[in-house]
């Protein structure tokens, strides 16, 4: 719990803040003369902005901005990696992009540090897989249903991100990829002629809505840590009207600004990522030890088998 509220969602929320700021930057990019000096700290003033937007937004009533807004950023999402991947195909197939991608593995790197940190780039990809279990409560049988939708889910989550990642190759080299923390903006400007120019607004609406939920997650953890006295009351408190936690809210934007002047964005989500990782695997020993000790725990406990 600690973990998770002090670190790992404030850090996801401070990538994310950053990454929207590299895209806007990237769009502007294309009308104005940007400074190299002063793109980082335009990236962080930008990020800021718009974490005190979001933070705004979740003061109020979750249907009066929140959740629409959410709804828009989830249907840009889609279309974005739609338009990716079509696109890749197309030049694929009938442009005959295809250098890229005849050895694929050539100058890999298997050191085993940069492989940790590889792996922890492409987990923080499919971060989220575990959430589905908070509202386990709101599921009609769970015992059939969660497996079911986490098979399907991760499995469709999978071939999207990799159809995504295969179209990144089809039009960009391996060190373009790796030189930039904005790809999908390279990726339209190779493919897409003018309407590239769009593209990192669009990428940038989605990260608006990823900020969003995540920010969203954080503060009721936060909130629903303090009501059972782990965290001091002050960040239980709910505002009347609303029925927001605005002290929550308030605490994970903090904290967010704060630790994005740790490092910048790769130092930032390996530090994510081992908090993450670190609190799932004493997690499962945790599990191991009740399945072999045989704890009672609750009768409506989803069970799956151990190699699960």
């Amino acid at each position: 719990m600690f973990v998770s509220v002090l670190m790992t969602y404030p850090a996801t929320i401070a990538i994310i803040a950053e990454t929207f700021g590299q895209y806007l930057i990237e769009g502007l990019r294309q009308v104005y003369e940007i400074d190299d000096d002063w793109a980082p700290m335009a990236q962080k003033l930008f990020g800021f902005s718009l974490l005190l937007l979001v933070t705004w937004m979740n003061f109020f009533s979750l249907n009066k901005f929140a959740a629409r807004f959410q709804i828009v950023a989830t249907v840009a999402k889609l279309l974005s990696c739609f338009l990716i991947i079509v696109t890749g195909l197309y030049y694929y197939y009938v442009k005959g992009w295809k250098s890229n991608l005849r050895d694929p593995m050539k100058g890999s790197n298997y050191k085993a540090g940069d492989l940790i940190l590889g792996f922890y780039g492409g987990l923080w990809a499919y971060s989220g897989w575990d959430v589905l279990n908070y509202s386990t409560g709101e599921i009609a049988n769970p015992r059939r249903n969660v497996p079911l939708a986490l098979l399907s889910g991760i499995a469709t989550v999978t071939a999207v991100y990799v159809s995504i990642n295969v179209a990144y190759f089809v039009a960009l080299d391996v060190e373009t990829v790796k030189s930039s923390n904005a790809v999908a903006a390279l990726f339209s400007q190779a493919t897409l002629g003018s309407f590239a120019n769009l593209i990192p607004f669009l990428i940038g609406v989605l990260l608006v809505g990823s900020l969003n939920s995540n920010l969203f997650s954080g503060s009721r953890y936060m909130y629903a840590a303090a009501r059972q006295g782990h965290l001091p009351t002050c960040f239980s408190c709910v505002n009347t009207e609303t029925e927001s936690p605005r002290v929550a809210i308030i605490a994970q934007s903090v904290l967010a600004i704060a630790i994005s002047f740790v490092g910048d964005l790769d130092a930032l989500i390996g530090y994510v990522m081992f908090g993450f990782w670190a609190q799932r695997v004493f997690t499962l020993v945790a599990l191991l030890i009740i399945r072999h000790n045989r704890i009672p725990v609750h009768p409506e406990a989803v069970r799956v088998p151990l190699w699960w």
